[in-house]
This record gives structure tokens, sequence and C-alpha cells, in this order.
């Protein structure tokens, strides 16, 4: 059992064995974390939080810190999860909790939500950096349409991306992109004082806004699914909560401080983002810029932790040569064995067409048929041959994952909606529901959970319910906007 095992996870009954997981390579400080989690976490949430305020009133600085609290709690109570069983591996994160608490359904709806999010998350910022590109060209006397800039984006991002072959490759962006947050938050705090005194309107409270508020708030603080993989990389595991706390009071600080001056300065009229209304051009082209430089550093860390588990799926997972350990004979053979061909329905019938002779086909079958078939076949043996070039699989699969952000980012270039729309959809759910509700699965099922774990599961179930009232509403009133 390993230090953090015996530190913050609880001790579980081992009532099911799970197949062991691919054994860490902790080689990262606390620093490096605590730069990794900025960087996830901070970022486009300064941009949203002003319009959100201007939805809420000002009633939504105490849910702003509400976010934070949960955010902290759930933050590192889903790393308590990854050590369900203390005598088996460590889990990989959100569908094996699942797998491991509810079995394949759990597993299946981790998997949904998770995968929503770290997909969804690219594609918001696609859409941020395509804009921005767009409106720096057009400052510079270029014009360029909106399409081609979210494909000049996607070349950006996708060649760190393709070229990724651990977490490793992609965490060193990190510190850059938290700097650039950092940088972000200095501009347009000064710059919105700067604008001070104006004649806006503030509210205190309004009611019907505030599950969009809140989709805006937990899109901001939500880094659940990306936590997993950052705890995976430390040298000292034992420091997560410690590191967890203090960047999530830098962050809660952050977003205090540009939400506050941006609703006082700019009011209801506050917009997503904020630096639409700084009226000084520098100031909005600096921020503009800052913000594309952390978007593209940071989407290729959401996108790398999206595909890495379908690689795995595939057979197409990198091999990791430097670590010193081994999987039982029967998973390295399996992935052996493993080609996305595998995934491909057998029929008999394929095997009974000749490449260079359809007539036997035509003569039992209409003309669609054996074409039909005939392309199956064919479908097969390239699915088959990219079996053997692993490499070359990997770079088509996430060549495609990056053309469906670019896609969806020119079919819905809505930065503000499509922000709330992936909040309350994705981030809610893995931000409140999924991880209080993982951990009373494990404490009920233990033989004997003690009383301070029944306390946690009574505010768990209190944090549950009160994401499910905040998704219902929110996904309501989200709908509402896109399509009303």
């Amino acid at each position: 059992m390993n230090d953090i095992t015996a530190e913050i996870a609880p001790a579980y009954s081992t009532h099911q064995q799970l197949e062991p997981w691919q054994r860490l390579s902790r080689n990262v400080s606390n620093e490096g974390v605590l730069s990794s989690i900025i960087c996830v976490v901070a970022g486009t949430g300064l941009l949203g939080i002003p319009y959100a305020l201007s939805r809420s009133g000002w009633i939504g600085c105490f849910f702003l810190i509400f976010n934070a609290c949960i955010s902290q709690y759930t933050g590192v109570l889903i790393i308590r999860c990854l050590y369900l069983y203390p005598d088996s591996p460590r889990l990989d994160g959100f569908p094996e909790i699942g797998l491991a608490t509810f079995g394949k359904c759990g597993q299946i709806i981790a998997f949904v939500f998770s995968h929503l999010l770290l997909l969804g998350t690219p594609i918001v910022y696609f859409i941020l950096a395509s804009g921005n590109i767009q409106d720096l060209l057009n400052l510079a006397g270029m014009s360029f349409s909106f399409k081609l800039c979210t494909w000049l984006v996607s070349v950006l991002v996708g060649l760190p991306f393709l070229m990724a072959r651990h977490m490793r490759d992609v965490t060193w962006m990190s510190l850059i992109g938290t700097l650039a947050s950092v940088l972000l938050l200095l501009v347009v705090t000064v710059a919105t004082f700067h604008d001070f005194p104006t004649e806006a309107h503030h509210t205190i409270s309004n009611p019907r806004q505030i599950p969009l508020a809140m989709s805006t708030f937990t899109f901001a603080y939500c880094g659940n699914v990306i936590y997993p993989h950052i705890e995976g990389s430390m040298k000292e595991p034992r420091h997560w909560p410690k590191v967890m706390l203090v960047a999530t009071i830098i962050v809660a600080l952050m977003y205090s401080l540009v939400g506050f001056s941006g609703y006082m300065v700019y009011g209801d009229g506050a917009q997503n983002p904020i630096f639409l209304n700084l009226s000084q051009v520098p100031a909005q082209m600096a921020a503009n810029l800052l913000v594309t430089i952390h978007v593209l550093l940071t989407s290729p860390l959401y996108l790398f932790v999206f595909t890495v588990r379908i690689e795995s799926w595939l057979g197409l997972a990198m091999p990791m040569p430097e670590i010193a350990w081994a999987r039982p004979t029967a998973v390295v053979e399996k992935r052996k064995t493993s080609s996305p061909a595998m995934y491909l329905p057998r029929l008999p019938v394929m095997e009974e067409v000749d490449e260079t002779d359809t007539e036997p086909i035509a003569k039992n079958k209409s003309t669609i048929q054996a074409a039909y078939w005939l392309m199956v076949q064919r479908m097969t043996w390239f699915f088959q041959w990219l079996g053997s070039h692993i490499v070359l699989a990997r770079m088509l699969l996430r060549s495609l994952e990056i053309c469906v952000c670019a896609l969806v980012a020119m079919l819905i270039p809505d930065f503000s909606k499509v922000m709330t729309l992936v909040g309350t959809v994705a981030a809610e759910a893995l931000l409140f529901i999924l991880p209080c509700i993982f951990f009373i699965k494990q404490t009920l099922t233990s033989p004997s959970p003690s009383t301070a774990n029944l306390f946690e599961v009574a505010l768990c179930t209190l944090i549950a319910l009160f994401g499910f009232v905040c998704i219902i509403f929110g996904t309501i009133d989200t709908f509402t906007l896109l399509f009303v």
C-alpha cells in the first residue's frame, strides 16, 4: 500500500478484483502540480465571472465562494475514491471508480460525463481562440473568416497534441499557461478600474438567472476530471489535499477580484468574455492575446486525457519502456492482439469475397449488396493495416478528434452559450454529483463505516441534491437560451 492510501484513503473491503492499471511515473513536484491545477482551472473562468454576476446579481458572490468550497472538497474526495481498495492498484479516473462502485452502468455514466467535459472544454477554447485571433488579425489590417481562424487554431493545438506521448509531454505547458492567467488577471483588473466610475446598474439578487450563473461558476472551477491524472504524477501524493487547498484559494481570489471589479464597473452590461467591455484598445488586445495563449496551451492537456483511454481500448496506447513493471501475461497478450479492426463485425461473407473478383457476389446478391460487402471488407483490411501501424493510427485518431472540435466550434460559434451548456450538463455532474455518489456508495458498502464517514455521507447527500437541482433548472434555461 502506498503512502497516500494510508494517509487519506479509508479502509474498504476488497469485494472484487479490478484489472491493474499501468503503474504511474511520479516525477512532478508540488510546485509543478500547483501550476498545473491553476492552469487547468483558471483562465477562461476569469472571463465569464463578471457576466455570471450580471445575471445573478451581487448574491452571485456567495455562490462563487460556495463553488470554491465544493471544488476543494470534491477535488480531494475524488482522489480518495481512487484508492478504493487498500490491497488493489490505484484506480485511474471517473470511469474506473464508477465500475468499482456501480458496475458497468456506473462506468458508462462516468465515462460519458467525464469525456463530455474533456471534449467540450477544448471546443469552448476553440471558439474563444478563433474569435480572438480573428479580432487580432482584423486590428492588424488582415481580414480572415472565423472558419479559417478555427482551422488555424486546430493546427496550433494539434501539433503538440499529435506529438504528445505521455502526460509529462503536455504538462510543461502549464507553467506558461499559469503565467498567462496571472498576467490576464492584472491586465483585466487594471483596465477595469481605469474605466471606473461608470453609470452601471446593479442588482442585489435575480433568482431566475441563478442557475445560469451557477453553470458558469461550476465550469470555472471544474477540474475534477483532470485531477486523477495530475495527482498520479506527483512525487509526494500525500500532499495532494494541501496543494489542492492552496490552488483553490489562489483561483478563488483571482475570480473574486475580476468578478467584483468587472461587475462593479460594468454592472448588468458585463459581457462574456469581459475584455469586450474594456474601453482601452491596447488593454483589450493584451487580454485577447493572453487568453489565446492560455487556451492554446491548455487544450492539448484536455485532449490528451480525453484520448488516452480511447487509445488504450483500441490497442493504440503508447508503450512506456522506462517503467520497470509489467502487466499480467493475459493483459499483455490482449494488448498484442488488439487492433482497431477487432471492433468491426466479422461476417462469413467477408471471407468468401475476393477483392479482384466480385462476380460470385453479383450472382447471388444485388449490385448494391455486392458493393456494400466489398466496402465492409476493404474497411476491415484498412483497419487491420492500421493495427500494424500504431503510430499512424494514433495520429489519425487524434486528428479526427481535433477536426470534431473545429467543426462543432464552427457550427456553434457562440462562446458564452457553449460555455454555459458544457458547465450545466457536464461540469455540474462532475463537481457536485458523481464524486459524492461514489463516496456514499463506498462508505455504505464498507463493513464498519466510522461516525466521521457517516457525517460525510450526509454532507455528500446534500451536495449531490443541490447539484441535481442546478442541473435540472440550468439545463432548461440553457436550452431555452440556445434554441428560443
